[in-house]
């Protein structure tokens, strides 16, 4: 699969003969990879994937981090590097980045894993989706109290009570559906048309009362942008959004409507995911543009859904306190985290090996003992 080439700053203009065609301008290996992304390797068509690691060409998300030392970033080394052997004996971590004030500070990567390797990161791509829908937003082509009955006038919905379902709520996870996560999926992976199924699942809850964790609902969410965008989520956010960050997806599966995963299947580098995270710590910019409306990052990261004693949800983020620090999460299955802390302008970001035991490294645990204190 030929990679996006949008990080080369210019294609050289070379005189061309008909044995020698011009070279693909970057809008055609956008729309290339865009066409090719979804091919999976083991050819089937469940909901959830076998997790293979993937090579990534170096990008610019790859290459173009500064570093500083734990002195220069006023971070106590000795107190961070205590915890190193809970990081290099963990069983199926695959990376650890911590970065503050824009630049890497510590980068590791265990298993055999590679700075070029990238991984499903899984549910931390939901906070990939909701900026495209920040964005979409931004671009007027939705709004966040339309309601999702809007985008399937050819479904058949079986509650009207379910035509109050709003984007809104799909973003924090109150539409009501019953929907029981690592359970629903496999149910519906079985039905001909899965937005549709989604749907047509029973209303559990009314819709905005109750915080039910759903991939069912940024599946919907998915669709939606497709529909409301007429391009394909891979299109659009190549083009608002991956372009600018010089961010190679390696892999993004589809349903069988040809609507990308929303928030599950979707492979990225450590450092492409810190890259996107990193906008969230600079308000939505990035080399003087402004990615993601700053707007949709200061809503996104305020407590608005009350999950439990130790967590809120917002568009996708899971909020936190640790050592009284707001902490901010995108969380995916297995240990894939963009830990963010605005008091410190701090993120930390790993990946996780999933492809077979699940043993999910204790973020929370690590940054109270180890990443908190060397900062304070």
């Amino acid at each position: 699969m030929k990679k996006n080439l949008f990080y080369l700053s210019f294609i050289l203009t070379i005189s061309c003969t008909k044995t020698n065609p011009p070279a693909p301008t970057p809008t055609e290996n956008i729309k290339e990879n865009c066409n090719t992304i979804h091919v999976r390797k083991d050819n089937s068509n469940t909901f959830y994937e076998p997790n293979p690691t993937y090579d990534n060409i170096p990008s610019n998300a790859m290459n173009s981090w500064k570093t500083s030392s734990f002195k220069e970033a006023n971070i106590d080394s000795i107190l961070f590097l205590a915890g190193k052997n809970k990081l290099e004996q963990h069983p199926t971590l695959f990376s650890f980045l911590m970065i503050r004030n824009d630049k890497i500070i510590f980068e590791k990567y265990f298993h055999g894993s590679e700075k070029d390797h990238s991984n499903n990161i899984h549910s931390a791509s939901k906070c990939v989706l909701s900026a495209l829908t920040g964005i979409a937003i931004h671009k007027a082509f939705l709004s966040l109290d339309q309601k999702v009955a809007d985008f399937f006038p050819n479904y058949s919905i079986d509650n009207t009570s379910k035509k109050k379902i709003s984007i809104r709520h799909l973003l924090n996870m109150t539409s009501g559906l019953d929907w029981q996560e690592d359970e629903t999926e496999y149910v519906i992976e079985d039905k001909t048309n899965w937005t549709e199924a989604i749907l047509n699942l029973p209303l559990a809850h009314a819709p905005g009362s109750t915080f039910n964790y759903s991939t069912g609902n940024t599946h919907l969410l998915s669709a939606i942008l497709t529909e409301a965008t007429q391009v394909s989520n891979c299109d659009f956010a190549y083009e608002n959004l991956f372009s600018n960050l010089g961010i190679t997806v390696e892999h993004w599966g589809k349903d069988r409507q040809g609507y990308f995963s929303g928030g599950y299947n979707f492979y990225i580098t450590p450092r492409e995911l810190a890259r996107f995270g990193l906008l969230y710590l600079n308000e939505g910019g990035y080399q003087s543009q402004q990615i993601i409306p700053q707007d949709w990052v200061n809503v996104s990261l305020s407590k608005q859904e009350y999950v439990d004693d130790d967590y809120d949800y917002s568009y996708g983020w899971w909020i936190t306190n640790i050592l009284g620090h707001d902490v901010f999460k995108a969380w995916g299955y297995g240990g894939q985290y963009i830990c963010l802390i605005p008091d410190f302008d701090l993120m930390i970001v790993s990946t996780a090996n999933t492809n077979s035991t699940y043993d999910e490294f204790d973020m929370d645990q690590f940054m109270e003992q180890y990443v908190i204190p060397a900062v304070e």
